[in-house]
């Protein structure tokens, strides 16, 4: 199976060995960082509002992204390695975020999380991703793309 861009993406962004299991692929990358992403089941579906996410969810259902940084939301059910929840739902994300966003991120989609402080929300209407501090409740900064959010994070910690 060619390995879908993201998963090379990520690959040449942050090195490492990729192995593509039944139902996920796993990145073990060189500096001790692990990722996994989830493959897409029949139950997956893809949510209309985050077709503009760099096509992620037409592939994959959820992610855990350089050991756990970065938690991308699965569709419907969370994913679990060994019993342990690895990521919320985006159900989850938006009932954790319910009432609290400004009038401004009101039509964003929440789906992916930082290090348990951020999320990250997508505008449907104008294919941006901002970013909002659940401690403070003020929006942080914002990305043309799911791939640059990565990228920012490598450049600061050096990947």
């Amino acid at each position: 199976m060619i390995e879908p861009d993201f998963i090379r993406y990520l690959s040449d962004l942050v090195p490492g060995v990729v192995s593509h299991l039944v139902d996920r692929y796993q990145i073990q990358h060189s500096n001790g960082d692990v990722s996994t992403i989830w493959l897409r089941t029949e139950e997956s579906f893809v949510p209309s509002e985050l077709a503009g996410l760099d096509g992620f969810y037409r592939f994959f259902d959820g992610a855990d992204l350089l050991s756990s940084t970065f938690k991308i939301a699965s569709t419907k059910a969370s994913r679990r390695l060994n019993g342990v929840e690895i990521t919320p739902t985006l159900s989850e994300l938006l009932e954790l975020s319910q009432g609290k966003l400004p009038g401004n991120l009101q039509d964003c989609i929440p789906f992916m999380t930082e290090a348990g402080v951020w999320i990250y929300l997508f505008d449907p209407n104008t294919s941006i991703i901002r970013k909002w501090n659940l401690e403070d409740g003020e929006e942080c900064d914002s990305y043309l793309s799911l791939n640059a959010v990565i990228e920012e994070w490598v450049d600061v910690v050096g990947g």
